[in-house]
C-alpha cells in the first residue's frame, strides 16, 4: 500500500523477448531445453492461495460452446489426468513472448492467469499457444520444447495429446472464433 493505494509496483526490465531471439532461428534446441529447464524450475514451487487449474479447466470447458457429450469427456479425461498428479506453481501462460532475456538472466513476466495445477498441462498450454504457427523457426523450437518437455515430464505422445485435447476446449471458453475457434474445437473433438 502506497499512500492508502494498493497497487503493484512494476519493474523495468531491459531486454528482449525470448521470441526475438528465436525468430533469428540459430541455437534453437538450447534455446528450448533452457525454456522447459526454466518451465519445470518455476513448477517446483508451490504456491497456497493461488487458483487451482483444474478447477479453472473445469469451468471452461463448461462454457467452451462445446456439445455436452464432449465436454463431458473432456472433464473425465481431465480429472483422469489430473488424479494423483502433484499440484504445483503454474504460470499458464508460458511463451516466448513472455520471457525477457536479460543481462542478468532470463526473467518471466504476465503472471495473470498463476494456478496451481498438474505442471503437464503447463507444458501441453505451452505448447498449445505456439501450435497454429507457420513459420518453420518457430514450429522447429516448439518441436524441441516438446521433446524436451516429454523428457522431464516422463509423459508419452498419448499423456500429451491427451492434456492439448482439454486444453484446446478450455481455450475456448476466451471467446475465439473464425478459423483459431475451428481449429480448437478439432483438436478438443481428437481431429
Amino acid at each position: 500500500m502506497i499512500d492508502g493505494r494498493h497497487g503493484a509496483v512494476f519493474e523495468r526490465l531491459y531486454g528482449s523477448t525470448l521470441s526475438a531471439l528465436v525468430a533469428k532461428g540459430r541455437n534453437l534446441d538450447d534455446l528450448a531445453e533452457k525454456f522447459v529447464e526454466l518451465q519445470v524450475r518455476l513448477q517446483a514451487v508451490t504456491l497456497p492461495g493461488i487458483p487451482c487449474l483444474v478447477s479453472r479447466l473445469d469451468s471452461e470447458l463448461d462454457r467452451s460452446g462445446l456439445s455436452s457429450v464432449v465436454r463431458s469427456e473432456l472433464s473425465d479425461v481431465l480429472h483422469e489426468l489430473a488424479d494423483g498428479s502433484q499440484s504445483r506453481l503454474c504460470h499458464y501462460d508460458f511463451h516466448p513472448d513472455n520471457i525477457i532475456v536479460t543481462n542478468r538472466g532470463w526473467v518471466v513476466i504476465d503472471w495473470l492467469t498463476a494456478a496451481n495445477g498438474p505442471p503437464v498441462a503447463d507444458l501441453a498450454r505451452a505448447l498449445l499457444l505456439r501450435a497454429d504457427a507457420y513459420d518453420s523457426t518457430t514450429l522447429t523450437f516448439c518441436d524441441a520444447i516438446r521433446c524436451f518437455g516429454q523428457q522431464l515430464h516422463a509423459i508419452d505422445d498419448a499423456q500429451l495429446f491427451a492434456w492439448t485435447r482439454v486444453l484446446a476446449g478450455a481455450r475456448l471458453a476466451e471467446g475465439f472464433d473464425g478459423a483459431y475457434a475451428t481449429w480448437l474445437v478439432g483438436i478438443a473433438n481428437g481431429a
